[in-house]
């Protein structure tokens, strides 16, 4: 995420000094972030996503295009989605139940003769 809030500030050919006096931030805080002394809090994640106009799943690395943010899936279709899986399952279980029982021979009858063997 640093990596990222380094680039745009190249980018935008800013200064870290001037990105943290206009959002309020504390002078150190880049340099912090950079060393791996501290990280940063959501409320600065969000003002950073909105000083350069791009998403916070961007400076997260989420999505590689500035522009785009995840959307979350809808519940009902996920909630389908789960119904229609489940009722696959019980039709796979139902004809591998089906192919065993004609596959495995009654024990009540005798078992064929092997084909080619004399006894």
């Amino acid at each position: 995420m640093v990596e990222r809030i380094l680039e745009l500030i190249k980018e935008r050919g800013i200064t870290a000094l001037k990105m943290t006096a206009d959002l309020g931030l504390s002078n150190s805080a880049v340099t912090d972030w950079k060393k791996g002394k501290a990280k940063p809090s959501v409320d600065a994640v969000v003002k950073i996503a909105d000083y350069f106009g791009v998403t916070v799943d961007y400076l997260l690395g989420r999505v590689g295009d500035p522009n785009v943010e995840l959307i979350p899936a809808d519940p009902e279709k996920v909630k389908a989605h789960e119904q229609w899986l489940e009722q696959q399952r019980e039709e796979n279980r139902k004809a591998i139940e089906g192919l065993l029982k004609t596959a495995t021979p009654d024990k009540e009858q005798p078992m064929p003769k092997p084909y080619g063997r004399s006894q």
